[in-house]
C-alpha cells in the first residue's frame, strides 16, 4: 500500500472519504482531474519514480498535461493498458464500473477511445520541440 501510494496517482482518489468509501460525483471531476495533475507534477517536481497516472484517458488531449509536464521534468511516458481479455467487452464493463455509466455511455466512450499514443503524438508537433529544446535535443 505505501508503494501504491508514494507512486500512483489516481483521479478516482479524489473520490474517496477518509474511511476508504467511495463516492464518485460527476459534478466534481473536472476538478478531481485538476487536483490529480497538480498531484502528478509535485510527484515529479519531488523525483518520485515511476510515477503511475490511473485514469480513464480515451483521448490524446486527456493525456497531454501529463505526458508534457513528464517530458519537460526529463520523464518517459509509457501508456499501458490493463492486461484484461474484456477491456473492449461493454457487458462486462459495464458490470465492473464504480461511475453508474450506462452502458450507452461506455459504447460512446470506446467509440472515442484513441489507439496506440505516443509521445509524439500526444503532445502534438509543437509542444513535441519545446519539449527537444529543452532537453538539449535541438
Amino acid at each position: 500500500k505505501q508503494w501504491y501510494q508514494r507512486r500512483v496517482r489516481a483521479t478516482d482518489d479524489y473520490f474517496y472519504n477518509e474511511d476508504g468509501e467511495y463516492h464518485f460525483d460527476a459534478n466534481d471531476l473536472e476538478h478531481a482531474h485538476l487536483w490529480n495533475r497538480n498531484r502528478v507534477t509535485e510527484a515529479m517536481r519531488r523525483l518520485v519514480s515511476p510515477v503511475l497516472v490511473d485514469n480513464t484517458n480515451l483521448q490524446f488531449w486527456e493525456m497531454r498535461p501529463y505526458c508534457f509536464e513528464a517530458a519537460m521534468l526529463g520523464y518517459r511516458c509509457y501508456f499501458l493498458e490493463p492486461p484484461t481479455e474484456w477491456k473492449f467487452k461493454i457487458n462486462q464493463l459495464f458490470r465492473r464500473q464504480q461511475h453508474g455509466l450506462t452502458k450507452a455511455k461506455i459504447v460512446a466512450q470506446l467509440d472515442r477511445y484513441e489507439r496506440n499514443p505516443t509521445v509524439q503524438k500526444v503532445i502534438g508537433p509543437v509542444l513535441w520541440e519545446k519539449v527537444m529544446r529543452r532537453n538539449g535535443a535541438f
